[in-house]
């Protein structure tokens, strides 16, 4: 069976859609699954986001930072700043190139963000909350390394959410015999 499942249904402010594929030996198990309900989110970028003054002032984008990344053509398609009160775009591993933006303070009322608005990159630490990690995830490698594994991982809610329902079709995985 498959489904496109998004980390948005299961309880992490981020669009993320892929699509999960599961297969079973025994033909019992695959009538039994389901894939799992999707939640109603109940938070947004701001309930991730590490407190403002332990923010490198280096992640708070200067004006001609922010007037860059709004000229910039690395993706047409791709939103260029993020409201801390809404839900952010896929996090990928080309990010450590260009992290996400948040619009902290928005002065300008711009959805879109503007030259005068607070907006900050995400650190790697809020990069790992949005994909479900505990903060005593311990970082042993560069934040360049930690925006490219956190952009390559699965979002852990939704794959404990899939794992359970996979329990569940399995009896808990009893060996056959």
């Amino acid at each position: 069976k498959w489904d496109l499942l998004n980390s948005k249904d299961f309880g992490i402010p981020q669009s993320r859609k892929r699509i999960f594929i599961v297969g079973f030996k025994r033909e019992e198990d695959f009538k039994d699954f389901r894939f799992p309900m999707r939640k109603e989110l109940k938070t947004t970028i701001n309930d991730y986001l590490v407190p403002e003054n332990s923010v490198d002032p280096k992640m708070i984008l200067t004006p001609q930072q922010i007037k860059a990344t709004m000229n910039s053509t690395y993706s047409v398609t791709r939103d260029k700043f993020y409201l801390s009160d809404g839900i952010i775009g896929t996090l990928n591993a080309r990010d450590y190139k260009d992290p996400k933006c948040v619009i902290i303070n928005s002065v300008s009322g711009k959805r879109k963000g503007g030259e005068e608005d607070e907006i900050r990159k995400l650190t790697p630490r809020e990069y790992l909350r949005l994909q479900g990690f505990s903060d005593g995830f311990k970082q042993v490698v560069s934040n360049s390394q930690m925006y490219k594994q956190v952009g390559n991982s699965m979002t852990i809610h939704l794959m404990q959410y899939l794992f359970t329902e996979v329990s569940k079709a399995t009896k808990g995985f009893k060996k056959d015999g």
